[in-house]
């Protein structure tokens, strides 16, 4: 909620200054501030797309697309738990969380907003539901096979396994890395002849 307050916030400012700078310019030429941007639109412009204002009503299209809600799917970055997925169980103020990710070996605790990444996920627990609810919640939606098919879950395989590597599997990689740049440049050096000749 306070992302989205944020923004708002920064809208309305963007309005009221758009409005006071056209009042002004409108009192300096001696004209009605509706014919200054009629007369100016050039001039009044900037400020309305500094702030990506397009309409001073509530009714404008939202810039965020995840949010903090009971029922969220979270990826802990750091701390105990980091890189294991938990649900959100209560929003105790605007720097915690009560997560819960019995199905991860995650246990019920208290997380920084700081430690923690927003997914698409989510799962539907009502407010402060108990550890069982969760985890029969998260098995029925099935999070933890959709959250593996994602890039973000294969990246973070291939940096876990890209860790484990010894100094022979990195040599033998960098060997095929190599075996595989050289097919590369024969096969765009076949096509660069063709294209020649034609």
């Amino acid at each position: 909620m306070r992302f989205y307050y944020d923004s708002l916030i920064l809208s309305h400012a963007g309005c009221w200054i758009n409005t006071c700078f056209v009042h002004i310019l409108a009192k300096l030429l001696r004209i009605a501030p509706d014919r200054c941007e009629n007369k100016f639109p050039k001039l009044c412009s900037p400020l309305t797309n500094l702030f990506h204002v397009t309409n001073c009503s509530n009714t404008g299209t939202m810039v965020y697309k995840k949010f903090i809600e009971i029922g969220g799917v979270v990826f802990i970055s750091s701390g105990p738990n980091s890189g294991k997925l938990a649900a959100v169980v209560n929003v105790i103020d605007q720097n915690r969380l009560l997560v819960d990710g019995p199905c991860n070996s995650v246990p019920r605790c208290v997380v920084n907003m700081k430690n923690i990444q927003l997914t698409k996920f989510q799962i539907k627990i009502p407010y402060g539901a108990r550890t069982g609810t969760v985890k029969k919640a998260w098995e029925k939606s099935n999070v933890n096979e959709s959250w593996s098919e994602t890039l973000w879950a294969k990246k973070i395989a291939s940096k876990a396994r890209k860790a484990t590597l010894t100094d022979f599997d990195r040599f033998r990689l960098m060997k095929l890395k190599q075996k595989r740049s050289r097919i590369i440049a024969a096969e765009l050096s076949k096509l660069k002849k063709q294209a020649k000749s034609a």
